[in-house]
């Protein structure tokens, strides 16, 4: 592992570990459950430095999302996984309101993971997930973008929780790869292009 990983790593690590311990209230650090997007004073221009971080962020997720998915996907029900597809965000639709859009996201990531997830790996999580949307949701509002507007739009997740269909870990570990990888690219591509 290379030294500028280890810092992004444990820079991340750092934050929510003194988040955690900092939060006096007992709920997660971030705010109230997951609903709270970023601070509207976090929304300066992303920057090269928030280019490098994210792809520290997106190689965290990779190491942590694929088996949580791996393990999940045999621990849904029928039924959960009926419910899930009820409620994928529509990535097409400009009539929702843009934190709708960032929570509907977020909450569909949390719910396909919760069978497998712990506590402690929703803590480690929801940052990451905050941090991209906070560097995209900049540049869209410079931009006055819509979320749904992004050239090439977002992974679709309805291929991820196909993949949980099959209950085959192995099928769920490498869509959630493959799902990763894409929007990673998908971020950069709009990020370094629109700046």
């Amino acid at each position: 592992m290379s030294i500028p990983r280890l810092g992004v790593i444990s820079g991340v690590i750092s934050g929510v570990i003194s988040g955690v311990i900092s939060n006096e209230s007992g709920g997660p650090p971030w705010g109230p459950g997951d609903a709270t997007p970023a601070p509207p004073g976090s929304t300066e221009r992303p920057s090269r430095r928030d280019l490098a971080e994210l792809g520290g962020i997106f190689r965290m997720r990779r190491l942590i999302e694929p088996e949580l998915c791996a393990q999940a996907c045999t621990l849904h029900t029928d039924a959960d996984l009926d419910e899930l597809a009820a409620i994928i965000p529509d990535y097409h639709d400009t009539s929702v309101d843009p934190d709708e859009f960032y929570r509907a996201h977020r909450e569909f990531h949390v719910r396909l993971l919760a069978p497998a997830a712990t506590a402690w790996d929703l803590r480690v999580l929801r940052p990451l997930w905050q941090e991209t949307d906070r560097c995209v949701r900049a540049l869209l509002d410079q931009l006055g973008m819509h979320p749904a507007l992004i050239p090439g739009g977002a992974p679709p997740c309805s291929e991820l929780l196909d993949s949980f269909r099959t209950r085959d870990p192995e099928q769920a570990r490498v869509a959630s790869r493959r799902h990763l990888d894409l929007n990673a690219r998908r971020v950069r591509e709009f990020m370094t292009g629109s700046n």
